[in-house]
């Protein structure tokens, strides 16, 4: 399930989203305090959403991945969860135990500050780029592998 609630007035943060995703000719579905965007990596596609608080002045980004950890596997999922977020400088994966959702969430506060369309940038592509690394070591957990292997195999990729 998307983050956020509909229907929140737009604002700066808002706009800066709007405008980064139309300046590179994104698809967009602007939902109000939800702006999402379909994402293809090497690996799969997923939506990505923007999640708008403006009264907060804060700007979460969030990749939803393509497919759920099942019941059976939700210990191991965790584990993934836990040992992929270790040492991960921006952002955070995170697991919904009652369905098997998983994101991937970068973010920033932008209380008292502009938004750099580079920040966008920075912000949108470092979750993409995480996601797309990750995505064949969740698709591994899930058919069976352990955690540690798998985030192992994700990480020898590069600096995460």
């Amino acid at each position: 399930m998307p983050p956020g609630q509909q229907g929140a007035h737009p604002g700066r943060i808002h706009d800066a989203v709007v405008a980064y995703l139309q300046a590179r000719d994104w698809p967009l579905d602007d939902r109000g305090d939800v702006v999402a965007t379909p994402v293809t990596g090497t690996f799969g596609e997923w939506p990505a959403f923007f999640e708008i608080r403006e009264d907060a002045q804060q700007l979460l980004i969030y990749s939803v991945f393509p497919l759920t950890v099942p019941e059976e596997r939700l210990d191991e999922g965790a584990r993934f969860v836990t040992r992929a977020n270790w040492g991960l400088t921006l952002g955070n994966f995170e697991l919904d135990l009652d369905d098997g959702e998983i994101r991937y969430k970068t973010s920033a506060d932008f209380e008292g500050a502009d938004i750099p369309d580079a920040m966008v940038d920075h912000l949108f592509l470092a979750n993409v780029i995480t996601s797309d690394r990750y995505l064949p070591a969740l698709r591994a957990v899930i058919d069976g592998a352990d955690a540690a292997s798998a985030v192992a195999a994700a990480e020898a990729t590069g600096s995460a």
